[in-house]
């Protein structure tokens, strides 16, 4: 499996830098793109979460600033000007089982 992104920094868009139209109440809420490809046949479902290393000196331990769990593979889209590729709303959470029909709760 790969896992890329089209930058080495995290754009300003997504980081404490965002313009305010990605933010709520000063925080940035809009969390950057990236692709999964090369996956494994067998794999069904993926699960991921999105951590800050750079944390550990400052508070003692790594930042877990978000986590998914049981996406299915084909809810994914590769192409991020499809207009149906997956998004995930910032109020995502179990409650919300529509938006993703597929997903194990």
């Amino acid at each position: 499996m790969n896992i890329s992104t089209d930058f080495t920094t995290i754009p300003d868009n997504f980081a404490k830098a965002a313009p305010e139209e990605n933010k709520i109440n000063g925080v940035p809420v809009v969390s950057f793109p990236f692709y999964v490809d090369k996956l494994p046949d067998f794999v069904h479902y993926l699960h991921w979460r999105f951590v800050d290393d750079d944390a550990i000196p400052v508070c003692g331990f790594q930042w877990i600033h978000w986590v998914v769990a049981n996406v299915p593979v084909e809810a994914l889209m590769f192409d991020f000007n499809d207009s149906r590729a997956l998004q995930i709303p910032q109020d995502f959470s179990r409650t919300m089982p529509t938006m993703i029909p597929e997903v194990v709760q």
